[in-house]
């Protein structure tokens, strides 16, 4: 049995070497570098690291170790974690992890694999490239965090609520403070591949699963999202996001051919982030399936520039919802059984701005936009109304009528309608 003071002794020393930083670290790495030579689990072959099995400590020194050197690293084998301990981004990160399990316990709080910026991470050169591929992510043992939305994630099953505010299965926050001044440490992010389990069997909503999002993202210069898997999820499968404070640092994110079930968010971008695509995704049984969300007023927080391109959602509350978005365009998607339950509901509670279920929202949304050759099929439920197209005011800013020529070009059925035609009002407008 291993010395479990150790081990934490060793996680606690990890997690203050953090803050210890005083320069950016040497990029020399050989035979003879301590992780290495002391740990027959890592290897170096030709300036790129091998992690093959270990416990939960030497994984998050190898992450480090490769961060702060800038060399590829390859993790190998299961490992299960039970506490969070973020890498501190330093230089570039590029992991491949296809051969590589992370089993969140029940005693994790917080995130379960994380990278943050401090301070010390301007030290480095800035805006680093992030490269993650591949991994499996099981997480239904992982306690949520204590903001989880509200009362659509009451807890079910064993799963219990954590102490953080954080629970995420990959984390990647890139905004950070130095000096008083808020810097992105984030050049371009790539990640592929990777599979979130967020309950353990697939019969069960999303109320049963553990932790928060899939991935979580903030604060990056650009990003490509895509071929990622996830399966019962608390929030977001995936939550990208501008900076918190001014909704300034953070744009040019794509999320491609990425496939979601049972979650509450499917794909969302927050705060103000500029210039983004949701491309060829599949979501099925989800709250809100595709959106970009505002959390503060102010024009700071509008996101510009918004594709909704060719995606697939099956059953959903809002299938596609854009709030505080100019110059928009929402073509060739499929939208089918609108109206049906979600997430084991028998109501559309969830919707906080009406009690219908919506193809396509528009909510404070502005600019051009096109919006064409969507097929939106709705459900026979005469008790939960069922609406193609709904616009209105949101967060002090008025949404501009579409275009009733072009929302004739896009294929209605089963769904209410407004004096015969293919639009239909928002309620609180």
């Amino acid at each position: 049995m291993k010395n479990k003071s150790k081990t934490y002794l060793s996680l606690a020393l990890l997690a203050l070497s953090g803050s210890l930083y005083a320069a950016c670290p040497s990029t020399s790495i050989s035979q003879n570098t301590s992780l290495v030579k002391n740990n027959s689990q890592l290897s170096l072959q030709n300036g790129r690291l091998t992690l093959r099995g270990g416990n939960e400590v030497l994984l998050r020194q190898a992450m480090q170790l490769a961060n702060d050197t800038g060399r590829k690293l390859t993790i190998i084998g299961r490992y299960s974690i039970s506490k969070d301990i973020p890498t501190v981004l330093k230089r570039k990160v590029d992991i491949d992890a296809r051969q590589a399990t992370f089993k969140a316990t029940t005693r994790l709080q917080g995130d379960l694999i994380s990278f943050n910026t401090t301070g010390s991470s301007f030290e480095c050169p800035g805006s680093p490239s992030f490269t993650w591929l591949g991994g499996r992510f099981e997480v239904w043992d992982h306690p949520t965090s204590q903001v989880i939305p509200g009362g659509q994630s009451k807890n079910l099953g064993d799963v219990k609520k954590g102490s953080q505010k954080t629970a995420d299965a990959l984390s990647l926050r890139g905004d950070g403070v130095k000096s008083g001044s808020r810097k992105r440490h984030l050049g371009h992010v790539d990640i592929r591949r990777i599979a979130v389990y967020g309950t353990e069997r697939s019969s069960e909503s999303y109320r049963y699963a553990g932790g928060d999002s899939g991935i979580l993202m903030i604060a990056a210069k650009s990003a490509y999202i895509r071929n990622n898997k996830f399966y019962g999820i608390r929030d977001a499968a995936i939550y990208l996001s501008a900076d918190n404070t001014g909704g300034t640092l953070g744009d040019n994110y794509r999320l491609i051919d990425n496939y979601a079930e049972r979650v509450y968010d499917g794909l969302t971008i927050k705060r103000g982030a500029d210039n983004i695509e949701f491309t060829d995704n599949k979501i099925v049984d989800a709250v809100v399936a595709i959106s970009t969300k505002s959390n503060n007023s102010g024009s700071k927080w509008d996101a510009n520039n918004v594709k909704v391109l060719n995606n697939e959602i099956i059953k959903s509350i809002r299938a596609i919802s854009l709030e505080r978005s100019n110059n928009v365009q929402i073509n060739d998607n499929l939208i089918t059984q609108l109206g049906a339950n979600v997430g084991g509901a028998s109501t559309a509670g969830a919707n906080k701005f009406s009690n219908a279920y919506e193809g396509i929202s528009l909510n404070g949304v502005g600019g051009t936009r096109t919006i064409s050759n969507n097929t939106i099929r709705g459900t026979n439920a005469s008790s939960r109304p069922v609406h193609a197209l709904t616009y209105r005011k949101f967060d002090n800013k008025t949404t501009t009528k579409p275009n009733i020529s072009t929302t004739e070009q896009n294929k209605w059925t089963g769904v209410d309608r407004v004096n015969g035609s293919k639009l239909v009002k928002g309620t609180t407008y």
